[in-house]
Order: structure tokens, then C-alpha cells, then sequence
């Protein structure tokens, strides 16, 4: 636990002083962001719930799947969507998208926005922050690291 707490903490401070997340410049590789894992919430009001991640985004394209179960390993939601934004930042990559399944206990989530920050943390343990749906949000947008995946693995470049 003590080793979850440090990524999630190194990962915050990575997100919040880094500089902004860019686009790649002409001719250059679009970035890309990609991996499958699962991990469990560290924050209320999900805290001990475990969710699978599967994510394949580079440049302005991809696609995402969330399954969010809840601690007694019930199915809680489940969502999948396009990504429209891939931005990398060294080991972090910001991806956003839209939402073309899925289903919520608050309500249809098709249509909403989506957002995946996802921390490569080379060979330990990667951490992730995981949107809930929003009717919007701008392109790009980083959210907070909420997990720390122990299974599965990321890769940024």
C-alpha cells in the first residue's frame, strides 16, 4: 500500500507541474498512448473498487473501454468510446474522448465526454486518472491520477 500511495503522490506532482501537453510539431510522430490494465480507486466515493482499463490512442483517433466494478466485483458500469485527443508529456499521456456505449447507474452516458491521464511509470507499477462521463469538456483535458493499475501495462510515446 505504502508503494501505491508514492506513485499516486510522484504522479499528482508530475501532472500538476509539468508543462503543458502538446501536440506533435509537422512531420512528427503522433503521440500515442496504449495499454490494458486494472486497477483499484483510491479516492471516495469509489475507494477499493477495481477497474479495467483497455486503451488504444494515437494523434486524434483511437478508442477506450472501461469496466468499473464495485468492491464486492459486481458490474457497476461500463463504458466504451472514440478518443479525439492524444497528448503526451515525457512518461504522461492526456487522452479525451466521447462515449458510444456503455451503461451507468446515473443515467445513459452515450454521447458524454470522457477523459484518461494515464502515468508510464517504466516497469513499476502505472497510474491512471479516470474521468467520470460529463455532458463536455475541452479536448486534451488531463484528469488526476484515482488509481494505481496493478495488472496490465502502458505505454507513451
Amino acid at each position: 500500500m505504502k508503494r501505491i500511495g508514492m506513485v499516486a503522490v510522484a504522479g499528482a506532482a508530475l501532472l500538476a507541474s509539468s508543462p503543458a501537453f502538446t501536440a506533435p510539431a509537422n512531420g512528427a510522430a503522433a503521440p500515442r498512448a496504449h495499454g490494458r490494465g486494472s486497477g483499484i480507486f483510491l479516492h471516495p466515493p469509489f475507494t477499493g473498487d477495481r477497474v479495467d482499463v483497455d486503451l488504444d490512442a494515437s494523434g486524434s483517433g483511437g478508442r477506450f473501454a472501461i469496466v468499473h466494478y464495485d468492491r464486492s466485483g459486481k458490474v457497476f458500469a461500463q463504458v466504451s468510446g472514440t478518443v479525439n485527443c492524444v497528448a503526451v508529456n515525457g512518461r504522461m499521456a492526456v487522452t479525451t474522448g466521447k462515449i458510444t456505449a456503455g451503461f451507468s447507474p446515473v443515467g445513459d452516458p452515450r454521447g458524454k465526454s470522457f477523459a484518461i491521464t494515464v502515468l508510464d511509470n517504466d516497469g513499476g507499477p502505472d497510474a491512471l486518472g479516470v474521468s467520470f462521463p460529463l455532458p463536455q469538456m475541452p479536448a486534451c483535458m488531463a484528469w488526476p491520477l484515482n488509481m494505481v493499475m496493478d495488472r496490465g501495462d502502458y505505454t507513451i510515446s
